[in-house]
Formats: structure tokens, sequence, C-alpha cells
């Protein structure tokens, strides 16, 4: 049998640690769902495309070109000021993911990245 003083940390009683009742766990993702988007207008931070471009070698003026198109969207569940949306789209051939607010009819780029191989076969799935 293990050490007491193994099972329990000093101000902890009970089992391992858990998360609080009171924390709540975010709403599972939403599905992604096909789109067809278009914005009259689309900015981004400069700054925040600047370290887009420092990490991952595309800039936020780069994703912008995959408005106007068909892409798939889906919905942030997660709590933020304002509703936040995961897209996964096509800019000259190659996938990227990018989140986004929206306003009207514009669009405001908050992040990026290359889909990764699960995203990939998301897009291939739903897009033929």
């Amino acid at each position: 049998m293990p050490h007491a003083s193994r099972l329990s940390a000093p101000g902890v009683s009970g089992l391992a640690r858990r998360r609080c009742d009171t924390e709540r766990m975010p709403p599972p993702p939403r599905p992604f769902r096909v789109v067809y988007r278009t914005f009259d207008r689309i900015g981004f931070n400069p700054r925040k495309s600047e370290e887009v471009f420092a990490w991952r070698g595309f800039d936020l003026g780069h994703i912008a070109r995959m408005f106007p198109a068909y892409v798939l969207e889906r919905e942030d569940t997660r709590s933020y000021s304002e509703t936040r949306y995961h897209v996964i789209g096509e800019v000259l051939g190659e996938l990227y993911v990018v989140v986004y607010t929206r306003s009207g009819r514009a669009c405001h780029l908050i992040t990026a990245w290359n889909a990764e191989y699960h995203e990939r076969e998301i897009w291939y799935r739903l897009m033929r």
C-alpha cells in the first residue's frame, strides 16, 4: 500500500486534487458547417500579424485572401467578450485555421495557423 503522504498533499483531503465543483468546463465545440463567407472589410492588429509571421511564416494579410470563399466554420463555445469563429479554409492551395470575430459585414482576424492533420481530415471529409 502506498504511503499516505503520496496520496494527499498538505491541506488537501481525500483523493487526488480535482477540479472544484464550481469551476465549469466549457461546452463541447460545435460541429463545423460549410458556409460561403464574404466581407466588405477585413481587419487585423498589425502587431499580431507580425507575431503570426514570426512564429508561422505567413501574416494575417495573406490569410485575408481566404475570403470570399466556401469555408468550414464553427462558433467558438468558450466565453469571450465577443463571439469568435473558427474557420478552416484554403489560400493558394494551402489549408489554414483562422480565428476571427465579425460585426455586420466586417471581419477582424485574431490569429491563424497551418491546418493540422485532424483539421485537414475534417476539410477533406466535408468538402468533397
